[in-house]
C-alpha cells in the first residue's frame, strides 16, 4: 500500500510539464528541500551492514527516491537544486527539537519542500508528545522563512496510522 502512495507522489510531481503558460509554469520548481529520515539518506554504518551513503532500501544513490526526483525536477528545469536532510533526529524527539538546528538550510529560499517524516515516530506516544502540535510548529516555522514554499507532507514507508492521520 504505502508503494502506491509513492508512486501516486512521485506520478503527480512526473506529470508536471514545462509550459510558457504561466499556471503551468509554476510547478517547475528551482529550489527545492526534502527533510526526511533513513530512507532519504543514511550515511554508512557498517553495524547494521549499511555502507551506502544514500537513501536506505535503494540499492545505489541514483535509485533512491531522492534522486530519481532530483532526474525529474532537473528535467522540468535545469536550474533545479534540491537539497535533503535526514531529519530522523525530529521523528525520535520532536517535542524537544530545536527548528533553530535547520536555519541553515531553511535559510535558501524554497519554492517546494517535501516532508517524508513518519517511520521512527513512536505511534505509542503521538498522543502524549502532542505529535500533531509539534508537526504544525515545523510547517510553520519552514513557511515562515519560505512564505511562498509549496509544502507536499507524504505519508511514511511503513504503516503507522496514528501518526498518518495526524500528517
Amino acid at each position: 500500500m504505502k508503494f502506491i502512495y509513492l508512486f501516486l507522489f512521485a506520478g503527480l510531481l512526473f506529470s508536471c510539464k514545462k509550459s510558457t503558460k504561466p499556471e503551468v509554469a509554476k510547478k517547475s520548481f528551482k529550489n527545492i528541500l526534502i527533510l526526511g529520515n533513513s530512507i532519504t539518506r543514511h550515511a554508512p554504518a557498517a553495524h547494521i551492514g549499511w555502507h551506502g551513503n544514500w537513501g536506505m532500501a535503494a540499492s545505489s544513490e541514483e535509485k533512491d527516491y531522492v534522486h530519481l526526483l532530483m532526474g525529474k525536477f532537473k528535467s522540468l528545469n535545469a536550474e533545479a537544486k534540491v537539497t535533503y536532510l535526514n531529519l530522523s533526529g525530529y521523528e525520535v524527539g520532536y517535542w524537544a527539537y530545536d527548528l533553530s538546528a535547520i536555519d541553515t538550510i531553511v535559510s535558501v529560499k524554497q519554492d517546494l519542500i517535501i516532508l517524508r517524516l513518519a517511520e521512527n515516530v513512536n505511534q505509542l506516544h503521538v498522543s502524549d508528545n502532542d505529535f500533531k502540535k509539534h508537526y504544525t510548529k515545523l510547517i510553520e516555522y519552514l513557511k515562515s522563512r519560505n512564505p511562498d514554499a509549496k509544502v507536499i507532507c507524504t505519508a511514511g514507508f511503513w504503516n503507522n496510522p496514528p501518526v498518518e492521520i495526524l500528517i
